[in-house]
């Protein structure tokens, strides 16, 4: 092939009318493109096969099921797994697009249609309890954090609120049936559908409500820890004594040792 693209270049590229060309030029084009797929959840399932679960706001037709495919596509061949995609539709959807056919294949997801489910209902359920003083479980809060995908009369931002307020009123209940740590992960999983499904100025909005919650003092320590360590060890890194730290910044002298330790060890 080699030789016949010289001998078409040099011969027949100034019989056409072309002018001669100085070489053979790659006929092989190479195009490396590397694309992160995100995904919402997967699950291995106990006969080792995957569920994989997306939460959709709106029916994205064919395009939103071809690329549902190629996810499938890409775990099953790089872990070796069955995968099943189940799409979480929010209220507004009613009937999406669910499979498509493209040669001899069909294609399809199980789809799961929460604007069957009254999200106004189960938001004054949770209000008429605490409101009462009635202990609250982990089960009665399950499906309060799922009512931003449900029908109902507000907004999902409006919606999203309001959880986060009703989950910071039930830390007044908390009891051997619920713990604080399970509203901290019950507010991760609203924060997470708060990044879903809102806009920038939405998020904002949420996030004042988010400071006041369990998660949003858990987050605000996190990063002080953060900006603590990253304060000693720099000062560390310029033989700064542990008391020297401490007269500098103010930070608590069995924190800085804490932290020194810890660098010392990972230094080594």
């Amino acid at each position: 092939m080699k030789y016949a693209g010289q001998s078409f270049g040099k011969e027949l590229l100034p019989f056409i009318g072309l002018a001669e060309p100085i070489s053979v030029a790659p006929t092989e084009i190479i195009e490396l493109e590397i694309r992160q797929m995100y995904e919402d959840f997967n699950y291995v399932m106990q006969d080792g096969s995957w569920s994989h679960f997306e939460f959709q706001s709106r029916d994205g037709g064919v395009e939103d099921l071809k690329r549902f495919r190629q996810y499938e596509v890409n775990v099953s061949s790089t872990y070796g797994v069955a995968v099943t995609t189940y799409v979480v539709y929010t209220g507004n959807v009613r009937n999406p697009m669910t499979s498509f056919t493209e040669g001899v294949n069909t294609y399809r997801i199980i789809p799961i249609l929460m604007g069957e489910k009254d999200g106004d209902q189960i938001i004054a359920g949770v209000q008429e309890k605490l409101n009462e003083g009635v202990p609250l479980t982990k089960q009665n809060l399950l499906p309060l954090v799922l009512t931003p995908l449900m029908s109902g009369t507000d907004s999902i931002e409006e919606r999203i609120k309001t959880i986060l307020t009703l989950l910071k009123e039930s830390e007044k209940n908390v009891n051997e049936k619920l713990s604080i740590e399970n509203i901290k992960k019950l507010e991760s999983i609203v924060y997470a559908f708060a990044n879903k499904f809102l806009n920038p100025t939405e998020l904002g909005n949420v996030e004042e409500v988010l400071k006041m919650s369990l998660l949003g003092q858990m987050i605000f320590e996190d990063g002080m820890e953060t900006g603590m360590v990253k304060i000693v060890t720099t000062m560390l890194k310029k033989n700064k004594t542990a008391e020297e730290i401490h007269k500098d910044t103010d930070i608590p002298m069995k924190q800085i040792v804490k932290i020194k330790n810890l660098w010392k060890y990972f230094q080594n």
